[in-house]
C-alpha cells in the first residue's frame, strides 16, 4: 500500500514541496519578525548615505 502510494510521481513532488514550503514560511516569518522589530545582527555593517547627484561628478561623454 505504501510502496503503491509512493510511487505516484505527485506523491513524491509533495513530500519534497510540503516540508520546502513550510521552512520558507518560516524564514519569511523570522525575518519579517527581525524587520518588525527594526533588530538587525551586530555584524551587518552601518547603512551609508550616498549622495546621488553632488554636481561635483563628471559625466561620461564629456
Amino acid at each position: 500500500m505504501a510502496a503503491d502510494i509512493a510511487a505516484q510521481p505527485d506523491t513524491q513532488v509533495a513530500v519534497f514541496m510540503v516540508p520546502v514550503t513550510l521552512l520558507i514560511l518560516a524564514m519569511m516569518f523570522e525575518v519579517g519578525r527581525s524587520v518588525w522589530r527594526n533588530h538587525i545582527p551586530s555584524s551587518a555593517p552601518a547603512r551609508r548615505r550616498v549622495a546621488l547627484s553632488t554636481g561635483n561628478t563628471p559625466r561620461a561623454g564629456r
